[in-house]
């Protein structure tokens, strides 16, 4: 006699794992009905002994079957929107082969890359919208061999950009305008334009908190290495402040905004702001001050149910997740 089990059944387990430029990010969850759970997480710099941090979070962890997802950015990584003539599906993957690297810095040879098509609704037009996405070979089968190694075997991979934007959709109201993401990250940050369930525009932005935790640190002489330092010291730091470290984070924001309005008439409205950076208290008004955009942060954590301890632990780690939470959708 075979006795069902229709709790276990409905129940749909991930482990997300973000993996940025200098921390990597860990989540274990699941979801039952129509709720998204949080049981486990691992923040880990990536230091020589990080293996081994791995290794000691994916042992004696009662992970069945779980659907493991690696979630990537960086340089070697890119999100591309372009005009792409009008063509039969199954021949867009045949001419990409050929020519990615028109449309992209990048080769079919030295990516692996996948595609979607946008606004497909006017038939009558010569071309529609592509997403791009590709990251290249080498940095991603490197991620994978130190992950395998550890025991965690990615089943799925997946794009930084791609996975907020998802979450965004899924949770936050769309109130008719373009709205950006941005994502403060380490050494770079990520602006991603959405509207109209599609991504408009994703473009990486070389300053990231790297370059503004060292001015921060030169200018109030106390080291602050990390996100954790920031917090630290986060009294210490005015607007004024802000505003002398973070010109040229403004001003790279502000090119990629213009840029959209100026070819595809979409002027962002507001911006949701996440990443380790995001622990400044007061950067949300600083960025809404220097762009004349409304600013708010991107709070995942409020979606998810999950432990009082590993709630708190969490929200003082503040945006460092909102990446691997993401990716449990």
């Amino acid at each position: 006699m075979k006795i069902k089990l229709p709790f276990l059944q409905s129940v749909f387990r991930k482990v997300s794992i973000d993996w940025g430029s200098s921390a990597l990010k860990i989540v274990s969850g699941y979801k039952f009905k129509d709720s998204y759970f949080i049981t486990d997480f691992l923040y880990q710099n990536l230091q020589e002994n990080f293996s081994e941090a791995l290794s000691k979070f994916s042992r004696g962890k009662s992970f069945l079957l779980p659907d493991i997802i690696l979630s990537l950015d960086g340089p070697s990584t890119l999100v591309r929107v372009v005009d792409f003539p009008r063509m039969d599906k199954k021949m867009i993957r045949q001419s990409l082969s050929y020519e990615l690297s028109k449309y992209i810095p990048f080769s079919a040879e030295e990516v692996y890359f996948d595609f979607s098509i946008l606004n497909n609704t006017e038939t009558r037009s010569e071309s529609f919208k592509l997403l791009i996405v590709s990251a290249k070979k080498d940095f991603v089968e490197e991620k994978i061999r130190i992950l395998e190694e550890a025991g965690l075997i990615p089943l799925k991979i997946t794009l930084s950009p791609i996975v907020l934007s998802n979450a965004f959709l899924k949770f936050f109201p769309q109130e008719g305008y373009p709205a950006g993401l941005l994502d403060l990250g380490y050494s770079s940050s990520l602006i991603t334009v959405v509207y109209k369930d599609n991504i408009h525009l994703s473009r990486q932005i070389k300053k990231g908190a790297k370059d503004i935790l060292e001015s921060l640190s030169n200018v109030l002489g106390k080291p602050i290495n990390n996100f954790r330092d920031l917090v630290a010291v986060q009294r210490d730091i005015s607007l004024e402040l802000l505003s002398e470290v973070c010109s040229d984070l403004i001003e790279e924001i502000k090119l990629s905004l213009d840029y959209l309005e100026t070819k595809e008439n979409l002027a962002v409205k507001k911006i949701y702001s996440t990443g380790g950076l995001t622990a400044c208290k007061g950067i949300e008004e600083f960025l809404a001050r220097g762009l004349g955009i409304e600013v708010c942060p991107f709070n995942l954590l409020k979606y998810f149910k999950c432990k009082d301890s590993i709630k708190k632990d969490l929200e003082e780690l503040k945006g460092n997740f909102s990446v691997a939470i993401s990716s449990l959708l």
